[in-house]
């Protein structure tokens, strides 16, 4: 049985700059799993009664919500000071 994961994503504001990291999406890849949602690689051939190792930070998705903008995909200003 196959499993398809559709991750939500968010159309690019259209009222004012997107995100610089996420593009306006609201997600970014997994830092762990780099998008696959699988630790080892998605495309690498298991043996019978092997499962993969799902990535649990990002539950198999493999994405993360963004933390620039924390997921509203609208660029934020830095806040506090430069010195």
């Amino acid at each position: 049985m196959m499993v398809s994961v559709k991750i939500f994503t968010r159309d690019p504001p259209s009222d004012g700059r997107a995100c610089e990291r996420c593009r306006g999406r609201g997600v970014v890849p997994c830092a762990v799993c780099s998008g696959e949602g699988c630790l080892g690689g998605r495309a690498r051939i298991l043996g019978p009664g092997v499962w993969p190792r799902w990535c649990a930070e990002c539950r198999a998705s493999g994405a993360s919500g963004c933390g620039d903008c924390y997921g509203t995909g609208k660029y934020r200003e830095p806040i506090g000071f430069r010195l």
